[in-house]
Order: C-alpha cells, then structure tokens, then sequence
C-alpha cells in the first residue's frame, strides 16, 4: 500500500493538472476519502514551482466557502514530494462534452456561484487568476433526507495554482494562464487582478452561452484579438436570439478597459441577480423552501454597486456598505 505523509493511503489516480497528479486517497485513521494532489516529478526539483505549489496550497487552505473545493492539509512527502489535502468532490467537469450550450437560466445560475466564489477571495485579497471551464466542476447536492428531496447544481472552483496575492507595486514575470480567458491587459503582460477574473467571467458566460469561446486560434492570435478585436454576438453565436441584457451583462464583463467591466464579482451578480429577476426565472424562491442557495443582493450589494459605479469623489467606509 502507497502512503504520503504517513498518513494517507493511495486509492488510484483521479486526474493530472498542471503541476501535479491528483489521486483518490483514504486517511488511515479516519478512514475518509479525500483528493490527493502530488507535485509532477517534473517540477518537483524546481525551486520556483516548489514554492507556486505549497502557495498554491496555503491560499486555499484559508477559503471556506460553498461553491470552493476546500484544501484540509498539506505537507512534504520523502518519497512523493509536496502535496496538498483537497475535499473529494464528485461531480463533472463544466467542459464535459454535452453540457454545453446551457439553457439560459442554468447558464446564469452557474456564473452567480462562481461569481460568489470570486467575490468571496476578492474580499480576502486573492486574485484567482485562471478562471477557465476545466476549473469548475458541477456536483449536485440534496436539499434536504428525504426521498422527494429536491437536488440541485453546485458549482465548485477549483485549482488556485495561479492565485496570489498581489503586493503593491507588483509586476508580473511573464503571461500566465489560460490565452483563451486572459484580459487584454494580462495579454500585453500586465498583472493578474479583480478586473481580469472578472474578464475571465465574462468569457465563461460567453462559452456556457454559445459553447464557443470568444476567439481561437494559436497563442499568439488570441493574445492579440483579446486586446484588438471586437467579440461576435452571442446571438449569433448560439444561433437563437439572447436578451439583450444578458447580452449586455457579459459584454460589460469582457470590455477591453477593465474601468468599463463590472467594478467586483458582487456588482456582476448583482447585475445577473437583476437579469434573472427581470426574465422571471424565480431566483427570489427561498433557499429554505425550493433548496436554493440565497444569493447577495438586497441593499448592501446595491450600495456597493453604486459606489463603485459613481463618478463623484466619496468619503465612505466600505466597511460599513458590505460586511464580511
């Protein structure tokens, strides 16, 4: 029997990213399963990739929330290296062929609860950085024991291998993350921030909505037409027409000045939460009566909005607009 960390029993191999091996392991004393992630041997003699790997690890093992794939422990392994101890999720991967394009009201209940993933490190000083379809998964949970229990989908964002947490004065080394999500200001190698996860947001609504994204090609090609070339419709991507607010929500989100995009992940859901209500698809339900997550909104999320969207120089504690 394989064991890392003296601890847990290696039960098979459940995928590969970019800079590790993630297996399906069994705490020896608990008996719990968990996900296993191992530093590729490749990179586990660099000192650089050492050091994304156990920050990787310790970003994520400060967030708990619904809709984040929870880190429990990690450590330094003789044999295996660094690893890192994620809650076992069962679900499918967003970019599992089928599932795409969405209807308009699942398209949109997926981008509110990574937009809530979002804001919630935003608010913790994290930047995620690689907000992209294969870091998203759908697990479905119950609302409630019994038989007739309704089920839902959970949206759970994974892999903070690129998340960080900015410095003032920060640079970036290099382009980093998937060319099809990257802001323009991240393609000409500006650094990773709130705006360009908020870009990247906007490229997942472009994708749930027309099962394309926005521009293709080789590396470079795309890198450029992030920051040069104007995005088809979705309309006619999909090839039936949109609202125009939906439209508009996922326009703004991708706007090649990061001043025209949504000012946080709040003010974007509190734009889509609008959306939702206008189009009538019931978002209002309680969470405790349908087995539906309640989402921001209401006035503190409306204040926020309206002060980052306000032209005029203000004295105000954002403490005191949204608290958390």
């Amino acid at each position: 029997m394989e064991t890392v960390g003296g601890r847990y029993a290696l039960d098979g191999r459940l995928g590969e990213g970019g800079m590790g091996h993630v297996f399906r392991a069994r705490h020896l004393q608990l008996g719990k399963a968990f996900a296993l992630k191992i530093i590729s041997p490749a990179f586990a003699g660099d000192h650089v990739a050492r050091e994304r790997f156990n920050q990787e690890a310790k970003l994520a093992s400060e967030i708990s929330h619904p809709n984040i794939v929870s880190v429990v422990d990690y450590g330094e392994d003789p044999q295996y290296g660094a690893y890192m101890v994620m809650e076992l999720v069962e679900g499918e991967g967003l970019e599992t062929t089928g599932l795409l394009p969405m209807s308009v009201k699942r398209a949109l209940d997926v981008l509110g609860q990574v937009a809530d993933a979002l804001e919630h490190i935003h608010k913790r000083g994290i930047i995620h950085g690689d907000v992209k379809a294969e870091n998203i998964m759908l697990t479905s949970e119950s609302s409630g024991n019994s038989p007739e229990a309704r089920r839902r989908r959970v949206v759970r964002l994974l892999d903070f291998g690129l998340a960080r947490r900015p410095e003032p004065g920060e640079g970036e080394e290099g382009v980093s993350g998937s060319p099809h999500y990257l802001a323009p200001e991240r393609a000409a190698g500006g650094p990773p921030s709130v705006s360009s996860d908020i870009y990247a947001l906007g490229v997942l609504g472009y994708l749930l909505l027309t099962a394309t994204l926005p521009f293709n090609g080789g590396v470079v090609e795309v890198l450029m037409a992030h920051i040069h070339n104007e995005v088809d419709s979705m309309t006619k991507r999909r090839g039936e027409e949109l609202d125009e607010a939906i439209e508009n929500l996922v326009s703004r989100a991708m706007a090649k000045d990061p001043a025209q995009r949504h000012g946080s992940a709040a003010a974007f859901r509190y734009e889509l939460n609008t959306v939702m209500d206008m189009l009538d698809m019931g978002r209002r339900r309680s969470a405790r009566g349908s087995g539906m997550m309640e989402t921001p909104g209401g006035r503190e999320i409306a204040l926020q909005t309206a002060f980052e969207r306000s032209r005029i120089p203000q004295a105000l504690d954002r403490k005191s607009v949204v608290q958390g």
